[in-house]
């Protein structure tokens, strides 16, 4: 008996002859599951194998394999003879020169490595020593037909010839594949096969049902074993209660088809005139361990339901980056290879070796020199070719976190039948939680061909997790402390709403209000139904999750969803600009729990802004304000997967995946391991101009590596108008440096110089240089408006005639009693700050010109009071001026206060919607000034201001009585040392700097003892700017702890120039006060009556 080794993975197995006798008997070798079939080689009479030499002569090699030569030349002796060597001359002589070079024997062929060898031996002798004639035959699997090459001589030396020979027919084949059992069906729209018996249960599942009341026992595409029926075939075995156990359904008669919305329905046949039973499986790729449940029944059929991800059609991109139960974020996706696989090398106890390849986040590739089976394949037992390697399962099923056991299991599902088609391959990945990588390793194979593999990663831990105590938790990479207690409310919870229900949520401590008829206990009273339910007890401890703040409520009401308890959870966003003082916002309700987003301040790390904003010299302003985000961060990806994570003006906004330093505005985050980041520049200053390009610098980052100096970063910023969503682009690294372009409309210039022209549009629309259509087309009427001012009475129509017959002619406009003051058009002009209907070709005014009517249309205050109003008949030029507040003309407001990291101004309480701050010129008091906060000026009736402006002043020697505009409110205020700044451009055209328009800039000063105060005027720069102090307490800080803390329970003392805090005064019973036989509850800073907002 010969021994063939064959390398199953890379170990050597003995194998069995068929011995190939000369009548050409099939030419195969098995062992165990595997055959190698050479048959299609010996129908072959004969091989040849030629050499050329220099006389031009050939000497030719006649071989056969697995019987003996056949038709070839005379000469070549003997009945065995496998191999003859003969010489071609060039006229086709022939003459046999070695008649035996080799006999074919029974024991011929073995496997050695990946290599079936074929040898004849007991030649002709050999006059070179005394040796025999030898022939080698080599059989090298190839998988395509294109590799194969017949026999190639490779060496004849002392008598021995060695042939390599490259074909198919070298590539094993397994004996023991189950393409199709009575649990086998086809994935709808895919190639692959679902093998149900992968959910085969070693004992069996146990149902239990309440009407009736009664105990199941079934298997799914196998028998019970050791279940209560006593019988071998036993599929189902019912156990009523108070009766005997009885057979509902056998093993005989299965069948599994596809059903409804991707559900897949095993049916066994009913035993002895029962009912059938039909268990229905619904595809859950989260389920880890596989559960049957009674579901129902009728007169015919018992129905049973299981959730299970053995059913999921495989997918190429399975889940690989997990969030558990508390907010924990785990990437697998390190563990993927894009090329080759992760291996594993196991020693059977006879001497073998079996190699098995994995991945993770991916199927599994094929190898250099041994592959997998095809398809969507998560793990396999692999071989020389695609034939002779096993299935361990596919890519059906989402990962499994197991917190308990700092773990993560992954399943491969569905691999193909094993042992006869009573079970199916299958995989199970535990990645458990370790500082280092070390691989996975094989632990056992169990009895329903589960491979359960270990693998210890740093991958299956959670990172940069902390968890702290009283609302406060530390960073553990940057060693920030985060402090909650500023949200907390002790006056009144936060209510919120979702889904139809009421919340109300308090933070470090219960809620204010009872729940459920308990105080002190819950930290979220969930309102259904009018129903109050406690979703989660109070608690101070808050979990620090890679950048997110995250607060779980447990233990709430019990009885949900069977013996479930409500939950909630807080996830904390960060927002630099945003205090949190208006509560969370609910994100979504799944089954017993609630999970809320709280953007906040106070989730942000220590962050640096600086000014967005450049004026020129030349009257140019660039406004980069809508590109610094307060809550998101601009990014950019490379092929080697590393991430770019930039801020416009302001450090990078600390959320999950972006955790760079705090004063970063740019860095790198590495994805590929662990998300490190690398600081590439910190916010420093503002923008600059270099060469005329826009520019700004985040200097002084990590050490560049391999050099002396620091990582920067230069971003130049590109005026497009058309780029509505700006998306970096790396341009090169050089020296440290990186090179960034951003292209933006934002990046646009504005020039300040008095070269604006007006816009105009027909049918009583306008469109804006930013694309924003003004229509006002709805101001239109049947019914004219009238305007009464002293003496003057007027009626008029916008965009049309008017429909008062006591006004002259047709297509009036608008008219003074019986005078004509414009004939009406729809021509709509816009210029910043406002739009205006020109109604020209009036009476003839002084007998020399026409009268006509300005109506402009201004975005004024949010309270302003809509509608015409005349504030100035010019009786020189016979034009009367209307203004006219809507809403119609606003395209936007701007934000009225300012963020830092330390406090809010809120300049929103200086807003006038009703008259206008005075003040005038100490050095002329003739020049006075009207101005407003961050709105446009209210009508001053008999002052022509330009319509739209914030700022207006009026001296005496200007034409027509027109006050100049020094500018209209079109940017946001911006913080200073002492207190804010706000800015009012395209004012009216400068006297002494023609090219430039009017501008002006109040300074507002923080003075705790001023009040609201009043501007004061200061100066005019060489730049035609006007300068102003106002000293308010408006400026002060205004600390977030105090805002969000309960009222402002505060009184002003004058004489100290301090705020008397009152809220020592409160008590939570309140103050009893009897008068006249009546007992009245009073407090001080907070609710009387039953936590009602009464004081």
């Amino acid at each position: 008996m010969a021994r063939l080794r064959l390398l199953l993975g890379t170990s050597f197995l003995a194998v069995v002859i068929f011995t190939a006798l000369s009548h050409g008997l099939p030419c195969t070798l098995v062992y165990e599951q595997q055959e190698y079939d050479l048959s299609s080689l010996s129908a072959v009479d004969h091989w040849q194998v030629k050499m050329t030499n220099a006389t031009g002569n050939d000497t030719v090699i006649y071989l056969s394999v697995c019987h003996p030569l056949r038709n070839v030349p005379r000469g070549c002796s003997g009945n065995d003879t496998g191999a003859c060597i003969a010489k071609v001359s060039s006229e086709n002589n022939v003459e046999v020169t070695v008649p035996n070079a080799g006999r074919v024997t029974s024991d011929g062929l073995s496997l050695h490595g990946q290599l079936v060898e074929y040898v004849m031996g007991g030649g002709d002798s050999c006059p070179e020593g005394g040796n025999i004639y030898r022939t080698f035959i080599n059989f090298i699997c190839t998988q395509t037909p294109e590799e194969e090459t017949g026999p190639v001589l490779m060496s004849l030396t002392r008598c021995q010839i060695l042939i390599a020979w490259m074909t198919r027919s070298a590539c094993p084949r397994r004996l023991d594949v189950v393409t199709d059992t009575q649990c086998s069906i086809q994935f709808p729209s895919s190639h692959h096969k679902l093998h149900l018996q992968t959910l085969r249960a070693e004992k069996f599942y146990s149902a239990s049902s309440v009407q009736p009341n009664a105990e199941y026992e079934i298997n799914i595409c196998g028998p019970v074993m050791n279940g209560s029926c006593n019988r071998k075939d036993v599929a189902v075995c019912h156990h009523p209660e108070g009766r005997s156990p009885e057979v509902m359904a056998t093993t005989q008669n299965m069948n599994v088809m596809w059903g409804e919305h991707e559900t897949l329905i095993l049916t066994y046949q009913a035993s002895d005139q029962g009912k059938n039973v039909e268990v229905i499986f619904m595809c859950d790729l989260s389920t880890a361990k596989t559960e049957v449940n009674y579901m129902s029944q009728n007169d015919t059929t018992v129905s049973f339901g299981a959730q299970t991800s053995a059913v999921c059609p495989p997918s190429a991109n399975p889940s690989c980056v997990l969030k558990d139960h508390v907010g924990n974020v785990y990437d697998l996706r390190p563990l993927h290879r894009q090329q080759d696989n992760w291996e594993v090398l196991r020693s059977t106890s006879d001497g073998q070796e079996i190699l098995y390849y994995l991945n993770i986040c991916g199927p599994v590739n094929p190898g250099r020199h041994f592959t997998c089976p095809p398809g969507l394949i998560g793990a396999c037992m692999a071989g020389i070719s695609e034939h002779s390697a096993y299935n361990l399962g596919l890519l059906n099923s989402e990962p499994t976190i197991n917190v308990e056991e700092d773990s993560i299991t992954i399943m491969y599902n569905g691999g193909e039948p094993c042992k006869g088609g009573q079970h199916s391959y299958s995989t199970r990945i535990n990645l458990i939680c370790s500082p280092d990588e070390h691989g996975p390793v094989l632990v056992k194979e169990t009895e329903t061909c589960e491979h359960v593999f270990d693998w210890l990663t740093p991958v299956a831990c959670p990172r940069h997790l902390n968890i702290g105590s009283d609302c406060r938790v530390e960073d553990p990479l940057y060693g920030n402390v985060y402090d909650l207690n500023p949200l907390r409310n002790i006056h009144k919870d936060y209510r919120v709403t979702g889904e139809g229900d009421e919340f109300f949520i308090n933070l470090c401590g219960p809620l204010v209000s009872s729940c459920d008829g308990q105080n002190g206990t819950s930290g979220v009273c969930q309102i259904s139904n009018g129903q109050q339910i406690n979703a989660g007890l109070s608690t101070s401890q808050v979990t620090f999750n890679d950048g997110t703040l995250i607060i779980k409520y447990t233990n709430g009401t019990s009885g949900c969803q069977a013996n479930n308890t409500r939950s909630s959870q807080i996830i904390f966003l960060c927002d630099h600009e945003v205090s949190g003082r208006d509560g969370p916002k609910h994100f979504r309700q799944n089954g017993c729990s609630n999970v809320f987003f709280w953007k906040t301040k106070y989730a942000c790390p220590s962050f640096h802004v600086v000014d967005c904003t450049l004026y020129t010299a030349d009257g140019t302003m660039y406004n980069l304000q809508e590109l610094s985000s307060s809550s998101s961060n601009l990014e950019y990806y490379t092929a080697d997967d590393k991430k770019f994570i930039l801020n416009v003006c302001r450090s990078v906004v600390h959320q999950k995946g972006s955790r760079c330093a705090y004063r970063a505005g740019a860095c790198i985050v590495d994805r590929t391991y662990h998300n490190n980041s690398v600081n590439i520049g910190e916010v420093q200053s503002g923008l600059y101009l270099e060469d005329g390009r826009l520019m700004i610098r985040y200097a002084r980052g990590d050490q560049c590596v391999g050099h002396e100096r620091s990582y920067q970063t230069l971003i130049e910023l590109k005026c497009d108008k058309d780029e509505t969503y700006p998306i970096p682009q790396l341009i090169s690294e050089e020296n440290c440096t990186y090179y960034f372009e951003i292209k933006s409309a934002a990046a646009c210039p504005v020039s300040m110089k008095n070269n604006t022209m007006p816009l105009v549009g027909k049918d009583c629309a306008v469109t804006s240089p930013s694309g924003y259509v003004f229509n006002l087309s709805s101001l239109k009427r049947e019914t004219d408006y009238e305007i009464k001012n002293q003496n003057v009475t007027m009626t008029l129509n916008v965009c049309g005639a008017l429909n008062n017959p006591e006004c002259p002619g047709e297509g009036v406009g608008i008219c003074s009693k019986d005078v004509n003051a414009g004939q009406a058009n729809a021509n709509l002009y816009y210029l910043p700050g406002h739009l205006s209907l020109h109604y020209t070709g009036g009476e003839q005014c002084h007998g020399i010109i026409n009268r006509s009517t300005i109506i402009t249309f201004v975005c004024g205050a949010e309270n302003v009071t809509e509608g015409p109003v005349l504030v100035f008949d010019d009786k020189y030029s016979c034009i009367y001026f209307i203004t006219w507040y809507t809403e119609l003309a606003c395209e936007k407001r701007i934000s009225c206060f300012v963020d830092t990291w330390t406090h809010r101004i809120d300049l929103s309480p200086l807003i006038k919607s009703v008259d206008n701050y005075e003040t005038v010129n100490p050095e002329n008091p003739k020049e006075k000034f009207y101005l407003n906060v961050c709105r446009p000026l209210n009508p001053i009736v008999g002052l022509n201001c330009r319509p739209g402006s914030a700022v207006c002043l009026s001296k005496p020697g200007l034409q027509g009585n027109n006050p100049l505009s020094l500018g209209h409110p079109n940017i946001i205020p911006v913080s200073d040392n002492e207190g804010a700044n706000i800015m009012y451009v395209h004012g009216a055209k400068c006297t002494t700097e023609p090219d430039y328009n009017l501008s002006s800039m109040i300074h507002f000063i923080c003075d705790p003892s001023a009040g609201k105060g009043k501007p004061v005027f200061k100066e005019v720069t060489h730049d035609c700017q006007y300068q102003f102090e106002w000293r308010t307490s408006v400026a002060c800080d205004i600390l977030f702890k105090e805002e969000d803390s309960g009222p402002q329970c505060q009184i002003r003392y004058d004489q100290a120039k301090a705020n008397i805090d009152l809220k020592p005064l409160y008590r939570p019973e309140g103050y009893h006060v009897q008068f006249r036989s009546k007992t009245f509850t009073v407090n001080v800073c907070g609710p009387a009556c039953n936590n009602s907002d009464l004081l």
